[in-house]
Order: C-alpha cells, then structure tokens, then sequence
C-alpha cells in the first residue's frame, strides 16, 4: 500500500506547492507527510481516472488509488478492478444523478461536493463527498456518518429490514400475478431515506429486488446435496475395486523401473540420481569402470578428488544454483580416470515435477548423466583454434573482408579493413542495412541478397559508390572493386556472403596499407602450418587466380584450381614459372616477380596482357588479368611472393566494344548532316545536340535544358503536345514541312522556319519509354525558295566545276614541283659530293670543323629528296581516284610483302603470327593492298618495345558488308591524345625511326577511295591494332 501511494504521489502534489514554513520543512518532509496523511486519514481518499467513449465524452472512471480509510469504508483493495459506476449501482441515473457531480467536478474543474448511497456488497450506508479535479484525475474525499445516530424516521424502517432478513434471510415471500395464476415469489426490500440539502430526512423511499430464481436455485441445491450422498456410497464401493487394481499396476511398475535400471546402466554415459539436499543417491557402475574404485565406495567422498581442481568452483556453484532454483544444469568438468589421465565429461541432469516429489513425501530427485565428451572437447578446441587462426588471417589482410549472415544480411565477421572503411560504424550481429541506410539506397544490399538466393558469385570493378562523413554528414564519391562469394556447408544452400571489396580511389594509399596488412598476415601464414591449410580452405572456393612463389627461381608452392585452369594438362608444383610459362620472360612478367622479390615493394597490375600457349598447339589465347604481386617475408627476410589475379578479359572486351558502339554512335549522331537531338526525361530536357541541329539556333544554350526553358516560343506550339504524346504512348511521329516561329539567336527576332520532324521514343533496358529521340531536316530553303532551286544547282554545278579545276591545278602544282625540285636538289647532292672530294681530310673528319655540316647537309638533302617522293606518290594516289579493281589474294600480297621485310622479321625478338588463309580474294588494287600490308608491317617493327619481344599477329574476318584486315602488335603504342592526328599528313610522333609521316595518310585515302575504312585501338606502352574494313560490295564468292 506504502508503494502504491508513493506511485501516486506527483498524482496529488502540484509543480509549485503553496508556502511552507521553513522550520517544520525540517522536521516535516512534503513527502513523507503526505504519505503519512494518506495512510492515517479516518477520511476516505479515492483517486479517480476518467474512461472516455469514442467520441470523448466522460461515461465513467477508474480507482486508480483508495487510501486504508476508503478501504475500509468499501470493503475494497487499494485498486480495485472495478469502475466508479459498476461499484456504485444506484448512481447509474440521468444527468442529475450521483455520477453527474464527480463528472461536472471533473470537465469544469470546480470543486463539487455530493451526497452517496452504496447498498451493495452487505453495506448499507450513504457518504457526503467532495471532489476537485488534480491535473488528468479526480480526488474525491469520502465521509459516512455510520457511527453517528440516525434519525428515528430513519432508523425505524432499517430496524425492520433487519428483522425480516433474520426472519426470512432478507427473502420476503410475496404473490403476483402471471398469466392468470398467483405463484409465489421472492423479494428482497431496500428502505432509503431522502435528505435535504441541510441534512435532513424528507422521506423514504423503498427498493424491492425479485430474487425469486435464487432461493428456487437453493431449494435445487438442497435436493442436489441428498443425491450426492447417495453417489458417495457408490464411490466407495468403486474405490474399493479400484485398490486392488491399484496394487497390480505397482507391480508391473516395479518390473519395468527394474527394466529401466538395466537399460540406464547400459548406457555409454555415468548416470546418477542427487536429491535437493545435494546428497548422491544413485551412480551407475560406469562410474567404477571409470574411476576404478570398488563398488560400495564412497562416490560422493572420493569426487573432490578425482575432479580437476580448476574446475570444483563451477560445479560447486552451477549445482548450488540449479538445487536452489529447482531447474535442470548443464556444466563441463575434467574427470580423472583409472588411469591417471584427466577427460572432459558434459554433466547434466533434470529434475522431476515438483508435484510428484510432494505427492511422495520426499526432497525433489534430479536425475542426470555424465558423457565423456573428451574426443568431442578436443576437436571442438582445435576447430576453435582454427576459426581464431582464420580469423587472425582475414582481420590483417589488407583488402576489406566481411560476411552478412541469413536474408537480413547481419555482420557474422569482418576485419579492421572494413571496420576502418565503414569509420567504424559496423556493428557484430547488427543488419546492415539498420547500420548503413546509403548502401541499400545504392543497390549493395541488393546484390548480396542476390548472390544469397542464387548461390552465383559477383564480382565488379570500379563501382562507383557515395559514403557519408559520420561526423560531418557529407557525402564523398569512391570506387570500389567488389567481390561477393555465396559460402555454404556442402551440398546445402547458401547461408551466407563473404564479401571482399578494395577501395582504388587512392591506389597508393590502399598500396601501402595493403602491404603492411598482408606482410603481417603472410608472415603469420609462414609460421603454423594449421594457419595455411585454414588460409587455403578460404581461397580454393574463389574464382580468382591464386599462387604462392617460393624463391629462389619462383617456384610454385601453391596454385589453387582457378590458376591451375590458365596452364591445362601442366604440373605447376615445385617448377619455376619461367620453365612453365616461357612466354612470361617475353611478356615482362618475370621481371615484375623480380623486381618485388629484390625490393619487396608490392606491384598492382591493372588489366594486364597475359598470352597463354594452349597445350593443342592452338594459337596463344589472350586473357587480360587485375593482379597483385606481394612479397612474402619470414623474419624480415623476402622468402618468396603471393600472386592474386582476377581474370577481367571479358570486362575489357566488353568494356571496348561498348565504348567503339557508343563512339559509332556518338559519331553517327554528331557527324549526321541531319539535326539530331535526344531529349531526356518527362521534362524533355536536352541530352544531345549535333552540330547540324545547333546551327539552327546559333548562340543560344541548349544543351541541358528543358525544351520549353531553351525554347520558350515552343510553348503556343502543338511541339509539346505532340511530344509529351510519344513520351506516352512511345508511339512514333513524323511530321513533314511543320511551320516554326522561332527565334535562331538568344533575343533574337521570330522567324517562320519549316522542318520535316520524326519524333522517336527512346527505351531504357527495361523497356520503359525515358526520352525522345527528334531527327530534324530543316527545309525552310526548300519551302521559300523551290523557285530558286534550278539557280541554285546551277551554281552548284558551277562551283563544282570550279573545284575539279582547283582540284587539278592542285594535282598538277604538287607534282610540278615535285618534279622541277628534283633536278636542284640532284645538283646540290652532286655540288656536296664535289665539295666532299675538294675539302682535306682533316676538315671533312667527323671531329673537323666542317665534316659534321656536311653530313647535316647531306641528311637534309636525303630528307628532302624522301618528301618529293611522298609528294609524287601521293599524286598519284589522287590521280588514280578510280583505280582498276579485281579479286586479289590476300594470303599472296602477305608473302611478298614479308619477303621484302624478311631482314627485319628475321631479326631477334620479333615473331610474326599469320591467321589468313580462309580470307577469300578482296575486290582492291593489288598494289595498294600490298602498300596497305607494307606500311602497316613495316610500322609494328620499326615501332616495337626495347623491353619485350615483339609479336605481330595478322588476321582477316568477315563483318557484314565487310573483310577486316586487322594487324595487331605489343610495340611502343600511341598516346590517346596523340590518335585523332594520327591518319593526318606529315605526322610523326616518335624521332627514333626514318619516316615522313606520310604512308598512314596514303594508307586511310586508298581504303576510303575503294569504300572501305581504317580504325585503331590502341594504349601507349601496350600495343596497337589497327583494323582494316575492306567492301565486299559486288566481290566474288569464296573460293571462285
């Protein structure tokens, strides 16, 4: 009761309580006198609580609290179950009843004051009540004049309820009326006077309750007692007979707990049986095969003993605990045998229903078992030393490690690499979307549930991904390369995702984390043999190639099924890659091993060319890889290197060919004669403008806009309409001749301009319409001027004309003076000569003063007599603009061309790989095919690496409409910013070599004028490839 007031205290007291003299504070504390006042009060205090109906009207309250004085008076607990109106019937009256005054002294907040009767419950009583509304409750304040005298007109009726309740048990008998017939009946009689606002009595009023179906029920009772005596005798002659069978079944019970033993000690385990007081009951002989004791020996006495010392606290207080709390245990101990050796035994036991122990009349019985779990407990430790082992191994390794467990994706593992990349955020057991939010907005979260349900692998590189700055809120871009491997126990689906991602946005950061990470994890792999089989465990379920060096030689010590894929039908183990792998010395890579083995600084490869001999004598099949070579250190010395590789050849093909598709096409659109716009989204906003389209609005900003913010005047225009249409429906319109008022400068006047337009809904991947494709052709020219249109192509035709002339002058200029400057520069080489033979020796030596100018004068003059030929070439070249064309072999012009450049193909280093003999005969002058075939032979050698040998591969396929000649090398490769001039006349951009930069120019006009094209891939220090489209256009047929 104590606590319950102290619960309702800040209930009655206000937030400021009124002035308090300062000394009885003291004495007196607001606290303890208030729950002092509570509990002493000879007045009722009753806490009320309002009940509202749905649509918030006061229909009730709740006793939230009644102090011992209105206990006492209501014969209830200090919260009552009951509401205000269940426990007060008489007050369930109209608004002018008992229940209106706490209500209105409730709603107003004005205190209230009210008389009430309560006749229920053996109380026979009225109180005079108080209330006054205290912050969401109702204090009321009870006080019954029960121990004062009544009036004699009132105290005269309740004397005679008294006496006829002790005649009748307040059952007064009585006759009505029901359909035509006066049975009798019961009541019982309430008299209750009326007072006056002064207090006193005016009248009386009397209650009469029918009580009829009561007093028949006990009547019922009464009849239902005799018979149950007549049942008892029965009973008893049942319990009889039942006794007997009773003492047949305690029998067979005996047998089969005699069964029960038996079976119990033939069990593998110590059984035993201990009562709550801890005493030993039962041990089964297991316990002296074990112990060695002879049977009768004390179990109990001889147990400290024979119990690891270590462990006598935990049984002490593991069996103290479950004998005090009456539940089962389960603890582990170390036992020691007969034979002196100590084994770890599992002890458990449970105990038997508190009810049957009662019923017996005995302390409570556990019954339990001791298994030799030692075997168990061993390997449960070694296993735990390699799940530390492992673990020690993943938490140093430098890339980002970390598992997400079941479809909610919680951390079950991951390393300080991770925890430093989420900045310390990523919580053990947690999901990860609760922790990172931003990762499920962008997809991660997707994929690894992905990768769960499907048990596939992912892997991707370069992801571009936002983090946010945990302490100031703001994003930063980075981008990760991603690997997440599905991890399953055998045959079962995936349980969970081992993810490995490597943040490259700073390559030399994560370098040198990555080596100070894993130089401590390969250095604890050299030390425990069990910490490289975990650690192989891990990697043989990866796709990534993996290989372990040792040195001298770089000898494999171990390759896991991924690299051991790359070299087919090859034992690997205890041979050096070189005597493996020949063509690593060519391609470089022996060198890289070197290099980290001599400086044990870590080399990261991007995309690297790997050509792998096929063991079929096939050609050399090209892979591209992203690895890493990384030293392996045993007490600070480098004992060998770690080779992690993954394969990324079809993310660089695909990678290409996407950026040559979007190229042609980006070309396509900004090359067309025709306006060409892409407008993107709802708004149509301006994702690509060609040239042709800008020139008809010059000086105004499109690109990125919206249609209607770039072009306003569009907006009194079906434009709009018609668009939003296609966007739609992605239906497709075309509209010819279509009448603009559009302004072609920023500002500018609005001109009438006619356009024939297709409007074209472009799709994103899913189908969905995302944009409108609009190809424009102005024809405003065509529209005014049709008139003018013969003028026109007359001047057109003039001017043509005018070309061809200017063309021919041009033709007959270049080889005029190609040929009148022969003849000088002959003389000024015959006039070096003759000053050459005129001049002493002494000057002409190279250390003379004058031997040095000549030679100079000599080259030059070489030079230039080299450019008059290119000159002469290339007037031919324009000349023979219509050269005569018929099937040529391929195959054949190749073999001429490589005789005459046998000296340098011959030379060391240099391999030549040819793949044409199925290329059917090409419709192109034999002689520009042959200097075709010549200028681009010629290039790869003069062009090749100092630092590897050179490998040309020709090749020819078919494409539609076309033959590719495609020639291939690993030489020196061109800058990216030096191949849009690299077809130009005259360029050159390495000074090694001999040339005038002319043969490549030659090379691109003579494909062009034949129909055909030339393209180039290329990457500076990787190689080239240069791509040759020849048109098959009205060519013959293979084989004819």
């Amino acid at each position: 009761m104590i606590a319950c007031s102290r619960a309702l205290i800040s209930c009655l007291m206000p937030p400021v309580l009124p002035p308090f003299p300062s000394p009885l504070a003291g004495q007196f504390p607001l606290t303890e006198l208030l729950l002092a006042l509570l509990d002493t009060s000879l007045t009722g205090i009753a806490l009320l609580t309002p009940l509202y109906d749905p649509a918030g009207e006061v229909v009730d309250f709740a006793f939230a609290y009644l102090n011992p004085a209105a206990q006492r008076s209501l014969l209830l607990p200090a919260q009552p179950a009951v509401t205000y109106l269940e426990q007060f019937l008489p007050s369930r009256q109209p608004e002018g009843g008992a229940f209106a005054f706490p209500r209105n002294a409730f709603v107003t907040g004005q205190p209230a004051q009210f008389e009430l009767t309560y006749q229920a419950n053996g109380h026979d009583n009225y109180f005079q009540a108080t209330a006054r509304r205290v912050g969401e409750g109702l204090l009321v304040c009870l006080t019954t004049p029960a121990d004062q005298p009544r009036p004699a007109v009132e105290k005269a009726p309740r004397e005679s309820q008294a006496r006829e309740r002790a005649a009748r048990g307040n059952e007064a008998p009585a006759t009505r009326w029901r359909e035509g017939q006066l049975p009798p009946t019961y009541y019982n009689f309430v008299f209750q006077p009326f007072y006056a606002a002064q207090g006193q009595v005016q009248g009386m009023r009397a209650v009469a309750a029918e009580v009829r179906a009561q007093v028949l029920a006990r009547h019922q009772l009464e009849d239902q007692v005799r018979q149950l005596a007549q049942l008892n005798q029965e009973l008893e002659a049942r319990v009889l007979e039942r006794t007997q069978a009773l003492r047949h079944a305690q029998a067979e019970a005996d047998a089969t707990a005699q069964q029960l033993r038996h079976v119990t000690e033939s069990q593998p385990g110590i059984n035993f049986t201990v009562d709550q007081t801890g005493q030993l009951l039962y041990m089964s002989p297991r316990w002296n095969a074990y112990t060695g004791l002879p049977p009768g020996a004390s179990a109990a006495d001889a147990q400290p003993a024979l119990v690891h010392p270590d462990d006598l606290p935990t049984i002490a207080r593991e069996l103290a605990a479950a004998l005090a709390e009456g539940r089962a245990w389960r603890y582990e101990f170390r036992l020691r045998g007969a034979d002196g050796r100590y084994r770890w035994f599992s002890s458990r036991a449970v105990p038997e229903p508190l009810a049957e122990a009662e019923a017996a009349g005995r302390p409570r019985q556990w019954f339990g078992s001791g298994l030799d779990v030692d075997e168990l407990k061993r390997a449960q430790q070694q296993l735990e030393e390699k799940d530390q082992l492992l673990t020690s191994i993943l938490s140093s390794l430098p890339a980002s490690v970390v598992t997400f467990e079941g479809e909610d994706l919680r951390y079950g593992f991951f390393n300080d690499a991770f925890q430093q990349q989420a900045q310390g955020r990523a919580v053990l057991g947690q999901p990860a979307g609760e922790q990172f939010p931003d990762a499920e907005a962008q997809g991660f979260l997707a994929l690894l549930r992905q990768v769960l349900r499907t048990g596939e692998p992912y892997q991707a590189q370069e992801v571009y991904a936002q983090a946010l700055d945990p302490r100031t809120g703001q994003p930063w871009d980075l981008y990760l390369d991603l690997f997440y491997l599905p991890l399953r126990h055998g045959q079962q689906p995936p349980h969970a995702v081992l993810g490995f991602t490597l943040d490259v946005t700073d390559r030399v950061r994560a370098r040198q984390h990555a080596e100070a990470a894993q130089a401590e994890a390969l250095a604890a792999a050299e030390q425990a043999a069990a910490q490289r089989e975990a650690f192989y465990q891990v990697f043989e379920q990866t796709p990534a190639c993996i290989a372990l060096l040792r040195e001298p030689n770089h000898c494999y010590e171990y390759v896991n099924d991924a690299y051991q894929q790359l070299f087919p039908g090859h034992a690997l183990l205890g041979r050096p890659v070189a005597d493996v792998f020949p063509m690593a010395v060519e391609q470089g890579f022996i060198t890289l091993l070197d290099r980290v083995y001599q400086t044990g600084e870590t080399y990261f490869g991007r995309e690297m060319l790997l050509s792998v001999v096929a063991p079929d004598g096939q050609p050399a099949r090209d892979f591209y890889f992203d690895f890493t070579y990384q030293a392996i250190r045993e007490a600070g010395q480098v004992v060998g290197l770690s080779v992690f590789a993954f394969d990324a050849t079809e993310r660089v093909r695909a990678r290409r060919q996407r950026e040559a598709q979007q190229r042609q096409l980006h070309e396509l659109f900004m090359q067309a004669p025709a306006p060409i716009v892409i407008l993107d989204g709802p708004d149509l906003t301006y994702q690509l403008v060609n040239p042709a389209y800008q020139r008809i609005f010059p000086g105004r900003e499109l690109l990125g806009q919206p249609l209607l913010v770039a072009l306003p005047e569009l907006m009194s225009t079906d434009i709009p309409a018609i668009m939003g249409q296609v966007y739609q429906t992605g239906e497709t319109y075309v509209a010819q001749e279509l009448p603009l008022m559009l302004a072609r400068t920023e500002g500018g006047p609005l001109e009438e301009i006619y356009c024939n337009f297709t409007y074209q809904a472009r799709h994103d991947e899913h189908g969905a319409v995302d944009g409108v494709l609009v190809f424009a052709h102005e024809v405003t020219d065509e529209v005014r001027a049709r008139g003018e249109l013969a003028l026109a192509n007359a001047q057109l035709t003039a001017a043509n004309r005018q070309l061809t002339r200017v063309n021919v002058d041009l033709d007959n200029f270049i080889y005029t003076a190609s040929h009148d400057l022969k003849h000088p520069i002959a003389n000024i080489e015959g006039l070096l000569d003759a000053l050459n033979e005129e001049l002493p020796a002494a000057l002409r030596a190279p250390s003379g003063p004058v031997g040095p100018i000549l030679d100079r004068m000599v080259e030059s003059v070489e030079r230039f007599q080299r450019t008059l030929d290119s000159l002469t070439d290339l007037t031919r070249l324009q000349r023979a603009h219509d050269p005569v064309v018929a099937p040529v072999s391929l195959a054949a012009v190749l073999d001429d061309v490589c005789f005459d450049l046998d000296g340098l193909l011959a030379a060391p280093g240099v391999r030549l790989t040819r793949d044409v003999a199925g290329c059917p005969p090409l419709l192109f002058p034999e002689k520009n095919l042959r200097s075709v075939l010549y200028n681009l032979l010629s290039n790869a050698l003069k062009y090749r690496s100092p630092h590897r040998t050179l490998h040309v591969a020709v090749s020819c396929h078919a494409v539609p409409g076309y033959q590719v000649l495609e020639v291939h090398d690993n030489g020196l490769g061109i800058a990216q910013a030096q191949q849009p001039r690299l077809f130009g006349m005259f360029q050159r951009f390495h000074d090694h070599v001999e040339g005038t930069g002319i043969g490549l120019y030659m090379v691109k006009r003579m494909v062009e004028n034949a129909g055909g094209r030339i393209k180039v891939h290329s990457q500076e220090g990787t190689g080239t490839t240069f791509f040759v489209y020849f048109s098959v256009t009205d060519a013959p047929a293979a084989g004819a």
